[in-house]
């Protein structure tokens, strides 16, 4: 009876370690399957994420790229907008400076005639004061010596008239000379203080 309950006992232990292991496999088996299917989502959405950061990074670097692209064409722009502001600034200045070099010799040559045109009117107001001189001094001379012709054609005509005696008529002349002689030298000194001297 003994040995009969011991075989069932030990019947009993080898069915319930069956059943066991066959729970063991199956939830070693799904816990495979979870697993692997845990990793193929793991897997799957690392793949995803990592490409789209790759494709993020891509365009990225495409803009970044792009820009600075950009950028360089507009500084090589603003490098040749530069210098040629800056040529055109040069050539202003140089023109400016012919210019000022310019005026400053029409100024020189300007002074230049001025002190001519002064200096040669000078020389002609006094070749006409001196021109002018000599006319007058002619002129009174002519003057005088008409005066004393006309005054001795008088002394004449009158000594022929009244019969006055040659050298009574030749005191008068002489008086009459004196006095013409003395008239040319008050005009003389009339004629020295002339304004135009």
């Amino acid at each position: 009876m003994l040995e009969k309950f011991g075989t069932e006992i030990n019947k009993a232990m080898q069915a319930k370690k069956k059943h066991l292991e066959c729970l063991t496999k199956n939830h070693m088996v799904g816990s495979q399957n979870k697993l692997e299917h845990l990793w193929s989502n793991y897997h799957g959405q690392r793949k995803k994420t990592m490409q789209q950061f790759s494709q993020q990074v891509s365009t990225a670097l495409q803009q970044w790229e792009a820009e600075a692209h950009r950028s360089e064409e507009q500084e090589e722009k603003l490098n040749n907008l530069f210098r040629q502001q800056q040529k055109i600034l040069q050539q202003a200045r140089v023109g400016q400076n012919q210019k000022l070099k310019a005026i400053k010799e029409l100024y020189e040559q300007f002074l230049k005639n001025m002190e001519e045109m002064e200096k040669s009117h000078n020389e002609f107001l006094h070749g006409a004061q001196e021109e002018l001189k000599q006319e007058m001094a002619t002129l009174q001379k002519k003057l005088l010596m008409d005066a004393e012709g006309a005054f001795n054609q008088l002394c004449r005509d009158d000594a022929e008239v009244t019969g006055m005696k040659p050298g009574k008529e030749r005191g008068k002349e002489d008086g009459v000379e004196d006095r013409v002689e003395n008239t040319g030298e008050e005009d003389n000194e009339i004629g020295g203080r002339c304004p135009l001297d």
